[in-house]
């Protein structure tokens, strides 16, 4: 190790900067190799051929994989293997959760040919899981699940929270443009993956519980962007459950190229998910000022401090939520307070350089008791 630090070789395909930009603002020695967009045939062959270039010209301490899925899985168990050094899976999310969800859906819909294809990605990521070395997750709540609700418990395990660029949201204009004219308003938004069915669900609650907020109030208005499969569905629940004069401030927007103007353009973040490991939009929620309104499960209560940086609403019913809208859009001075602090604690604690140590600090804890 140089300097006490591993050098490690990274291989990701999603959410590069999550891992590149940590790293990077560490000046640790090691290589991180990204293979976004690219198919699986030629990501296959790719990160060989680039993963062993890395292997002859350094020391490597360890391969960092993000994720654990699918092809780059299978390539970093067969370099591990092949030179002899421990594999760290990076898990930013339940992956067994997701994929059973995915199987789920495509075997309810029929497609065997994708549930076939499917079942094997799942299988490619179960081999990685199981010839790690150690794991370190996004959240102390995804860690517990990783230990207990797996076939892996003896597997070492860290937590690092994930990094966020705090100035990107902290420095954003409100959009001078928008499909949605949100002048004068007060904005209540969410910013979700709509791939997922636990996140639409929680995404359905939010919609219940602040129906009779924007009956009461015409000057607010509710803020949806995200874009998935469920989509569709999202807009057809509040086509036929919201009545026609609330509906019309509730503005599904899809995919949102600017989330950093969006977010400026707010007052209150409202999130709720039933899948999650420690979501990125609400740290980007907290960077850009923001309130956050959102359910303490998977993760999240992890990133809001109650009283302090936010509120975490429990389980219970509408009413909660309502309650807790109604109480931040009354209280300006509240709504200040609480994303000043929100601002504050994530520019501190998911810095890139701060989370760049301790995921090395981390890989290093598990290399060693390998």
């Amino acid at each position: 190790m140089s300097g006490g630090r591993p050098t490690v070789l990274g291989f990701t395909d999603m959410r590069s900067e999550e891992l590149v930009t940590p790293l990077e603002a560490t000046n640790a020695p090691g290589r991180i190799l990204s293979f976004e967009g690219t198919g699986p045939v030629a990501k296959f062959v790719r990160a060989v051929v680039r993963g062993v270039g890395v292997f002859r010209e350094s020391e490597v301490d360890a391969i960092l994989l993000y994720n654990g899925t699918g092809v780059l899985g299978l390539v970093s168990v067969l370099l591990a293997g092949l030179y002899r050094v421990p594999l760290v899976v990076r898990v930013n999310g339940d992956i067994y959760r997701q994929h059973a969800d995915r199987l789920d859906e495509l075997r309810s819909d029929d497609e065997y040919a994708r549930t076939a294809v499917f079942l094997l990605y799942h299988l490619l990521t179960r081999l990685t899981y199981r010839v790690a070395t150690g794991y370190v997750t996004v959240s102390e709540d995804l860690r517990e699940r990783i230990e207990f609700g797996t076939t892996y418990p003896n597997r070492a395990t860290a937590t690092v929270y994930n990094p966020v660029d705090a100035a990107e949201f902290r420095n954003a204009d409100r959009p001078d443009e928008s499909d949605v004219d949100l002048a004068g308003n007060r904005v209540l938004v969410t910013v979700t993956n709509l791939d997922f069915e636990g996140k639409c669900r929680g995404t359905v609650e939010i919609i219940d519980a602040v129906a009779d907020v924007l009956a009461e109030n015409d000057d607010v208005t509710y803020v949806v962007a995200g874009d998935g499969t469920y989509l569709d569905a999202l807009e057809t629940y509040v086509e036929t459950r919201v009545p026609d004069e609330t509906a019309e401030r509730i503005h599904l927007l899809g995919y949102v190229d600017d989330v950093p103007s969006l977010l400026a353009a707010a007052d209150v973040f409202v999130y709720k998910s039933y899948i999650d490991g420690y979501p990125n939009v609400i740290l980007e929620a907290q960077a850009a000022g923001l309130p956050v309104i959102a359910n303490p499960a998977y993760g999240i209560g992890e990133q809001i401090s109650h009283g302090r940086t936010g509120l975490l609403v429990p389980d219970d019913g509408d009413a909660s939520y309502r309650r807790a809208v109604e109480k931040l859009l009354a209280d300006e001075s509240l709504r200040e307070r609480l994303g000043r602090n929100a601002a504050r604690t994530v520019r501190d604690e998911n810095a890139h350089e701060r989370v760049g140590d301790e995921l090395l600090a981390a890989v290093s804890r598990i290399v060693a008791r390998r």
